[in-house]
């Protein structure tokens, strides 16, 4: 009975934290959403898979959702598709949906991963440094949205398909705020 305890507490614990770069294949878990104080998004330059540089300052005047994600981690795999449709439905108004590949195995293609899945909004490489300047340590998903003049407006950890229709609202709240 105790070995049983035990077991269902580990287990619940690996749900609780997401996908960890130490624990490369961790399963999906509860999102935790987070309001940031007005803060402006540390600025970086990383290079998108047609190999054009991407920086985030040069971004200003729209809003940029950043996903920061792995090939390994099923809630970031999961989370693709919805990113996908984000950028379908939103990118004539002025919101620019970019994923950011990080903590990768070495033996894995996060280009040629995006590509076979014929996804077209931005996504970057090597994110490594851009994940510490926003404060990752080790668990992704983890979702930025960057206002107009480069505040984050929003910081969502870990990703569920009932959150979609939340950071919809958010998108077209801000949008509506300001005239757009």
């Amino acid at each position: 009975m105790r070995t049983l305890l035990l077991v269902s507490l580990a287990v619940f614990g690996l749900m609780l934290s997401g996908c960890k770069k130490e624990t490369a294949h961790a399963d999906n878990r509860e999102t935790e959403t987070e309001t940031v104080e007005v803060k402006l998004a540390p600025d970086f330059t990383l290079t998108n898979i047609d190999g054009e540089e991407f920086t985030l300052a040069d971004q200003r005047g729209n809003i940029v959702v950043m996903d920061f994600w792995a090939i390994w981690c099923k809630p970031c795999v999961a989370a693709m598709p919805h990113m996908q449709q984000l950028h379908d439905d939103y990118h004539q108004r002025q919101v620019i949906v970019t994923g950011i590949n990080i903590w990768e195995d070495e033996d894995s293609d996060p280009e040629a991963y995006v590509r076979e899945r014929e996804y077209t909004y931005q996504h970057l490489l090597a994110g490594e440094k851009v994940a510490t300047a926003f404060g990752l340590t080790n668990s992704i998903p983890v979702f930025f949205i960057i206002g107009f003049e480069g505040e984050i407006i929003e910081r969502r950890n870990g990703f569920s398909e009932e959150e979609v229709p939340e950071i919809r609202a958010i998108l077209d709240e801000y949008l509506a705020e300001h005239g757009v």
